[in-house]
This record gives C-alpha cells, sequence and structure tokens, in this order.
C-alpha cells in the first residue's frame, strides 16, 4: 500500500496549514524566532538565503538585518514569503 499523495494534495494542505500557523500557540516556533532576534548575526552587509522560511515569519526581521533576504518558495501560495511577499527596508525580501 503507498502513502504517496498526490503533490496537489500536499500544496492544499500546506496552504491550509500556512493559514493557521502564526496564530496558533507553537513554542518551538516562538523560541527559535526569540533566539534569532537575542543572539546577533554579523549580516548589516550581506544577503541571506533563509532556507527553512516556511511562512516568512522570520522573513522581514532578517530584511531588516542585512543587505536582502530570499526565502525560496518551495510548496503552496503561502511558502516561501508567505504575506510578507515584498519590499522591507533595508533589505529586499523575495521569493522564488
Amino acid at each position: 500500500m503507498s502513502h504517496v499523495r498526490p503533490m496537489t494534495e500536499v500544496i492544499s494542505a500546506y496552504d491550509q496549514w500556512a493559514c493557521t500557523y502564526e496564530t496558533v500557540e507553537n513554542a518551538t516556533r516562538d523560541l527559535a524566532a526569540a533566539v534569532l532576534r537575542h543572539y546577533p548575526l554579523p549580516m548589516h552587509d550581506r544577503d541571506v538565503l533563509e532556507t527553512g522560511c516556511g511562512t516568512g515569519l522570520n522573513t522581514t526581521y532578517l530584511a531588516q538585518q542585512s543587505r536582502s533576504v530570499l526565502g525560496p518558495r518551495w510548496l503552496g501560495r503561502h511558502a516561501g514569503a508567505g504575506p510578507r511577499q515584498g519590499r522591507s527596508t533595508p533589505g529586499a525580501v523575495g521569493a522564488v
């Protein structure tokens, strides 16, 4: 018996999950955001590739701290930059 789902089903499930990701309680997500902000990284004059950007929760923060940030869009309409797609000063935020 195969447990492989069609890609359209996976994308649909991701979109449903992503719409609520930032609004439900999630200690792991909140800890990751807190650690990122607590331990400053030297990225002021650097370009950042955010490989695990998901809905883009930390993308705006990274763009404000760096020259630019790119969050690859892997699945669904919410993947990659999510609601934060666009330009953020001083860094550009993008999704591919």
